[in-house]
């Protein structure tokens, strides 16, 4: 298991996944939180430091802040105020069948990222969505994020992927809710009905997903709108992609060097064979951005395994998920 990717189960392949525990369909609330290894609770406790000035080591109490543990092996997660509300792992389950009102199998991944600082659930949305002319089926799930250590609130959001290469296609999409954060305050776990309202708008951004899809699929683009696009999303030291000339721009990501984002994106765009069919459209280009940063791209932080920051990075709206979202709002625009 990577370091820092402690536990995951898994129904389907992801565009990160590599480790983990595979298990047999879609699970239910109880059985995924035994599978992805989340069946533990986290308690605060108090702290206490040692006081420099008595030569007795005497130890005092810090007022202002707790620690969150977790109780299974007595790990510290974080440091956070007395008035944080932490919500356990299963509670999360909870809460999703809550959203969608069912108990029904539904559950595809979760695992524990961080160390166990933070967990994500998926479960999918019992709706396909169909862009015509791509042969790669659209499957939404619904994510959910949680954190323990003070840094993340509870979080969750429409998630359509890809079934021709599992890459995560989240498009920002303005007028359409797909997503709901309730902070670690009191009383969280009665705010579920402000949860429900934001994602009972669910079946609108899908329609609009779909709608506003099959406009990029028709969108044909010029070699110059291309790597403009990737030039934009991947900058490249000095260089202002608006400002050249194609020729200009193709010496400029060519010579960007061979471990450049922009020349390895631009690779995945123009090679790949997942989007074969749909290549040199916006539809395509955005795809195509979206493999690459799920599969090609290197994922490195300090004290953290290149899988688990590839996982955090694309769940909890890191670089991955805020370059797709650059790259979409770049090629809805030249598509409208």
């Amino acid at each position: 298991m990577p370091a820092n990717v402690e536990t995951m189960m898994y129904a389907r392949e992801v565009p990160w996944h590599g480790f983990g525990t595979k298990v047999e369909g879609l699970q239910t609330a109880a059985e995924a939180v035994i599978a992805a290894g989340l069946d533990w609770e986290v308690q605060k406790r108090p702290l206490f430091y040692r006081d420099p000035t008595n030569p007795k080591g005497n130890v005092r109490k810090i007022d202002e802040k707790v620690a969150t543990v977790r109780m299974s092996d007595g790990k510290y997660l974080g440091v956070v105020s007395p008035a944080y509300a932490v919500v356990q792992p299963a509670t999360v389950f909870d809460m999703f069948d809550a959203i969608v009102q069912s108990e029904e199998a539904k559950y595809e991944t979760a695992g524990s990222l961080r160390d166990g600082r933070v967990i994500f659930i998926s479960m999918e949305i019992p709706k396909t969505v169909k862009v015509p002319g791509d042969d790669g089926e659209i499957r939404p799930y619904l994510l959910g994020v949680n954190g323990f250590d003070g840094r993340y609130a509870l979080k969750g959001a429409v998630t359509p992927i890809r079934s021709v290469c599992e890459n995560t296609v989240n498009m920002a999409l303005k007028a359409a809710t797909s997503s709901f954060s309730l902070r670690h305050t009191s009383g969280i776990e009665d705010r579920i009905a402000e949860a429900q309202r934001a994602l009972g708008l669910t079946y609108e951004y899908l329609d609009k997903f779909e709608a506003i899809a099959e406009k990029m699929l028709l969108t044909k683009l010029t070699p110059k709108q291309v790597l403009t696009t990737v030039a934009q999303v991947f900058p490249i030291k000095d260089v202002n992609p608006l400002k050249l000339t194609l020729d200009e721009l193709k010496k400029a990501i060519d010579e960007s060097g061979n471990t450049s984002p922009a020349l390895k994106a631009l690779a995945t765009v123009n090679s790949s064979d997942n989007i074969a069919n749909i290549r040199d459209t916006a539809w395509g280009v955005f795809n195509g951005i979206a493999e690459y940063l799920d599969y090609g791209m290197f994922y490195r932080s300090r004290g953290v395994s290149a899988a688990d920051n590839r996982a955090t990075s694309i769940l909890l709206d890191g670089p991955a998920a805020q370059k797709k979202s650059k790259a979409a709002e770049i090629l809805v625009a030249l598509s409208n």
